[in-house]
């Protein structure tokens, strides 16, 4: 059975996901791939880690790993 865990504004335009074997949910938030005009969300790309710390069914933490390098 599939269930719904996160969804906007918590997350936005993701393009792929891992789960750990603790059972964190890893979501990359593409946010600068031809975004479209007046696009008010993030302005970079995120690494989203999604935890379900209490056991109920929707993430009560939402860390973001560090954004704003770019390789250009």
């Amino acid at each position: 059975m599939i269930e719904l865990f996160s969804a906007d504004p918590d997350i936005v335009t993701p393009t792929g996901l891992d789960v750990d074997h603790l059972g964190r949910v890893f979501a990359i938030e593409s946010n600068t791939h031809f975004p479209p005009e007046g696009y008010d969300r993030h302005p970079t790309d995120r690494l989203l880690v999604l935890r379900d710390r209490e056991v109920m069914g929707v993430p009560r933490s939402r860390p973001c790993l560090p954004t704003g390098s770019s390789t250009r």
